[in-house]
């Protein structure tokens, strides 16, 4: 009995469990068991029947066989003859199923055989005799007086005799194998039964053993830990001694009413320590948040500055913009001033191609004027050989050659001027060449301060971004440094709190509703054992007296850091004194 109690809390469970689970599982192999055996039944008994229908149907083959046969003697028509041969068919359709059915029976097989043998007598013997005697005329009679005469009584009533044997075997087969179907379930019944049975008892007293071992105990241990929790120490575990979680839970109680009287003594020096500790914390707090404030006023003048920076490197961005686009306008003029020029040399050398055309017109015409004179000059001549017939035709002659002389003239008048204009345009095309090529190079000029305003204007949009992203940056740093000031002055309206707090905690009345156990030596001597050394008091010097009101950091962070590391190495002392005591709680 003690090595079960002594036994962890998850070994009875699990001891429990396994006890009603093994019950459960023999229940369940016995009744499993039972099953297969009835359905192995019934599957034979599927079987037997199986072999009944066919058996009975290899008698009614071999009986429409000799119908068939017995129809054809008496009428002499062969359409009798197609029962016999269904039969015939069926029969060995049956036969080799029958035979599939009783392979693992010897005795059927070897019935069988027999029936197979007479079946082969009949036919050879008997059947095919009569038929063969039938189909000719003169041994017509002779057929019908063998049959009269029982020639295949013998074979049928020999094949009626085994398969009758073989339905009583079968049928005597099925008998047994119902009993022991029946068996088989009457004992699945009586199983479930006992072990249901079985189940009760051993779940009724694992219940008992549990309730005994496990939640009795509990219940007395969290009823003498309910008196500790209401300050009453003086309490004896129940269950100390033994090895599971029930003797572990009474001995850490145990453990805790001898040691808790010696943790709320030293709790009374810590509370001071506390007290000198929270004190400093929150001088240190002062003094940090007088110089976050300051820190925060920096901030806040160094943001303004950022933003008249912005705002002027944001002008110089619009009027190097505005240049850019006064550039780009210029450029596009050149451009259009540009494709006019071109179109003027190109008018211009069209008029050179037609002065030129118009030279070569002249050419023609004062040729025909040099041709015309001298046609004039043969007509006067043949005119004065001709005498005073030819009188007025030398008259017309010299008007002719007058008028030609005049047309030469002033076709030579006319090409001169040509020449003259041509070489008057050709010098207008090269100064429009020339204006051409200006205007190109002042093209290229404008791009190029185009290029160079726009690089000015992006620099520029460029540095106000990053110093709009810079005055963004401060003014989130003013936002964190003034949240850090409030949660510096929540600090230390905190470490007031505590000290209040920890003044509060050294009251004797507070710890006076603990009522530790009675012992050999005082609580008072526990206590001198374990409390940590007493602790000289620091300067209670003000934080707003020992930190200038305007100094660099470097100056002012010293005195900040003797503070906080004088206030930190209180807490680590503090934290020293108390680890110990509340470790082994």
């Amino acid at each position: 009995m003690n090595l079960l109690l002594n036994l962890k809390i998850a070994h009875k469970l699990a001891l429990s469990f396994a006890a009603v689970i093994a019950v459960l599982l023999a229940l369940t192999a016995i009744v499993l068991n039972s099953l297969s055996a009835m359905e192995k039944a019934q599957s034979w008994n599927t079987h037997t029947y199986r072999v009944l229908e066919v058996a009975g149907k290899l008698v009614s083959d071999m009986v429409d066989r000799e119908t068939g046969l017995r129809g054809y003697l008496i009428a002499g028509d062969e359409k009798f003859l197609e029962p016999m041969k269904a039969g015939e068919a069926n029969f060995a359709q049956n036969f080799k199923a029958i035979k599939a059915l009783t392979s693992d029976n010897p005795v059927q097989q070897d019935r069988l055989d027999k029936v197979k043998a007479l079946e082969e007598q009949w036919a050879t013997q008997v059947g095919k005799v009569e038929i063969e005697l039938m189909r000719n005329p003169a041994t017509r009679e002779q057929a019908r007086s063998m049959e009269a005469g029982g020639a295949g009584k013998t074979s049928m009533d020999g094949i009626r005799s085994i398969m009758a044997q073989v339905d009583k075997m079968e049928r005597d087969l099925l008998a047994v194998r119902q009993a022991a179907s029946d068996s088989a379930g009457r004992f699945a019944t009586w199983a479930m039964v006992g072990g249901s049975v079985i189940t009760i008892v051993f779940a009724i007293f694992f219940g008992f053993f549990l309730t005994k071992t496990v939640a009795t105990p509990i219940v007395s241990v969290v009823a003498q830990l309910k008196k500790v929790s209401e300050g009453d120490f003086n309490v004896t575990m129940t269950g100390l001694g033994r090895k599971d979680e029930v003797g572990q839970i009474a001995g850490a109680g145990e453990m805790i009413v001898e040691r808790f009287g010696d943790t709320i003594a030293t709790i009374k020096v810590s509370s001071s320590e506390v007290t000198n500790a929270a004190v400093e914390i929150a001088n240190a707090t002062t003094d940090l948040s007088q110089r976050t404030e300051e820190q925060a006023a920096s901030l806040e003048e160094t943001s303004s500055s950022m933003e008249e920076m912005s705002a002027t490197v944001k002008k110089n961005a619009e009027n190097a913009k505005q240049a850019s686009d006064l550039a780009v306008s210029a450029r596009d003029v050149a451009n259009r001033g540009g494709a006019v020029v071109t179109k003027t040399v190109e008018a211009m050398a069209q008029i050179e191609d037609s002065s030129t055309k118009i030279s070569n017109i002249i050419v023609v015409i004062d040729e025909i004027a040099r041709q015309t004179n001298l046609l004039a000059l043969n007509a006067a001549v043949e005119a004065a050989r001709a005498g005073e017939a030819g009188r007025g035709f030398a008259v017309v002659a010299s008007e002719v050659r007058s008028l030609a002389q005049r047309s030469s003239q002033a076709a030579k008048d006319i090409k001169d001027l040509i020449n003259s204009s041509s070489t008057q345009v050709k010098d207008g095309v090269e100064l429009v060449n020339k204006v051409g090529q200006s205007l190109d190079e002042i093209v290229t000029s404008i791009q190029k301060v185009t290029a160079v305003v726009s690089e000015i204007a992006s620099a520029s949009i460029e540095q106000s971004t990053g110093i709009t992203e810079i005055t963004k940056a401060l003014s989130q740093m003013d936002v964190v440094t003034q949240q850090n000031s409030a949660l510096v002055e929540e600090n230390a309206a905190t470490a007031k709190t505590l000290e209040q707090q920890a003044k509060a905690m050294s009251n004797d009345q507070r710890i006076a509703f603990f009522r530790p156990r009675v012992k050999g030596h005082s609580a008072t001597a526990q206590v001198g054992q374990h409390a940590p050394a007493p602790r000289v008091e620091p300067s209670a010097t003000p934080a707003s007296k020992t930190v200038p009101q305007r100094t660099p950091a470097g100056t002012k962070a010293a005195p900040a850091r003797r503070t906080a590391g004088t206030a930190r190495g209180m807490q680590t002392a503090l934290a020293t004194a108390v680890n110990d005591e509340w470790q082994q709680f």
